[in-house]
């Protein structure tokens, strides 16, 4: 408080001295006018109050009597009442240390109440910043009212099971008067009640294996590692390459305890040429996160087709007649193949060499996306109103090694007319 002034007046026609000055403890004077007062004049006594602590545990008064004396002859001591008192907010939190919540389930939220006293004559306003991505919210602020307080809602929402923390940070608000520190920052702590999926790996890859070969086949072990039962648990793949056999694939799905595990094979069914993939996902009902488990696989052999399933050939009576067609591997190995007719007549019609290229007769190999060119010989004996039929198929010979077969090897329906 600053200093304030107090006059002292002579209305008399003779001079007098002021002879002392007494105020209460902590209070201080000067005259800067001297101590000597004329006739008609008047000095001032300028009274400066005491400093009033920073810190104050409740509304403080600072009052008490000014005493003048004067060398007058018979004079009494005159007494001036000074009065001062704290003003601010003064404030504390109602409890101490930190704020835990009860056991929360997640997505629910649970809430407590944290209150500030003000037992200051000054209202107050606490700024509150709680921490970020904790799960934990609060309010912007917390307006305390003098005399009396106030108070803010902190709210607890787990993100994920297990432990939560924050900190709450507390500052006064710009032109809060205070006659106390701001309470002390203090910590939130919560235990968020929620299952969680753990998959054993986080992919399946069997490799590279063979056409027609079975792959090894994989184990997988889906754990819930949170502290709440899991419901609606259950997987599916987005197609039909690969099997699992274990873990439901009901759509109602299964419970898993807090701390289960359940464990399920799984294995390939696709007998494709090339790379095969697929997603298996395990499901679970809301708010727990479903797991994405890519599978792989690589088929590798040959893989034969043919320019033409069927075909029709006029031997205009007595002449042969011949037909082409294309032999195709697309595969990533290379096949030996040996083709026969069936029936092969012999008399009225029949059927020559099938293979008429640089390899030997009847027999071709077909490199890794390879091709060769076959023909077909026909030659139909007697009238012209005979007719045949008989279809061509191959196998794999094994003069070069057996090659892994994706797929079947295809066949050609032969029609012979006069």
């Amino acid at each position: 408080a600053s200093a304030q002034s107090v006059t002292v007046k002579n209305d008399g026609s003779a001079a007098f001295n002021l002879t002392s000055v007494s105020l209460p403890k902590g209070y201080s004077y000067t005259t800067p006018g001297g101590t000597a007062v004329g006739a008609g004049k008047s000095v001032s006594i300028a009274v400066t109050p005491p400093a009033i602590p920073a810190t104050l545990s409740a509304v403080t008064s600072y009052g008490g009597t000014m005493t003048v004396k004067t060398d007058i002859a018979n004079d009494t001591a005159h007494s001036v009442a000074l009065s001062l008192t704290s003003y601010g907010a003064i404030l504390a939190r109602s409890t101490s240390g930190t704020v835990t919540f009860s056991d929360t389930t997640w997505p629910s939220s649970s809430s407590q109440t944290v209150s500030v006293t003000n037992v200051g004559n000054a209202s107050a306003t606490l700024n509150v910043t709680t921490s970020a991505n904790s799960g934990f919210a609060g309010p912007s602020s917390i307006p305390a009212a003098a005399g009396s307080g106030g108070s803010g809602s902190f709210t607890f929402t787990p993100i994920t099971y297990g432990n939560h923390a924050a900190l709450v940070s507390l500052s006064a608000a710009a032109g809060t008067a205070l006659c106390s520190a701001v309470p002390s920052n203090f910590d939130l702590s919560g235990n968020g009640l929620a299952g969680a999926l753990s998959v054993s790996v986080s992919s399946v890859s069997f490799g590279t294996i063979s056409c027609g070969a079975s792959a090894s086949q994989q184990t997988l072990t889906v754990s819930n590692i949170g502290n709440a039962p899991i419901t609606g648990f259950y997987a599916s793949f987005g197609g039909s390459n690969f099997y699992q056999k274990g873990f439901t694939t009901s759509q109602s799905g299964t419970t898993l305890a807090a701390g289960a595990s359940t464990t399920a094979g799984a294995g390939v069914i696709s007998n494709d040429l090339g790379a095969e993939s697929d997603t298996l996902t395990l499901h679970a009902t809301a708010p727990v996160s479903s797991v994405s488990v890519p599978f792989s696989v690589k088929r590798t052999g040959a893989f034969v087709s043919v320019s033409a399933s069927a075909m029709t050939m006029a031997t205009n009576g007595t002449h042969a007649a011949n037909g082409t067609f294309q032999i195709t591997n697309t595969g990533d190995q290379s096949i030996t193949l040996t083709a026969t007719v069936t029936p092969n007549p012999s008399g009225s019609f029949y059927f020559g060499d099938v293979f008429q290229s640089t390899q030997k007769p009847d027999t071709t190999l077909v490199a890794s996306g390879g091709k060769d060119t076959g023909m077909i010989s026909v030659y139909l004996g007697g009238t012209s109103a005979n007719n045949g039929s008989a279809t061509l198929s191959f196998a794999q010979s094994g003069a070069n090694g057996v090659a892994p077969l994706c797929g079947t090897l295809p066949t050609i329906a032969i029609t012979a007319t006069p």
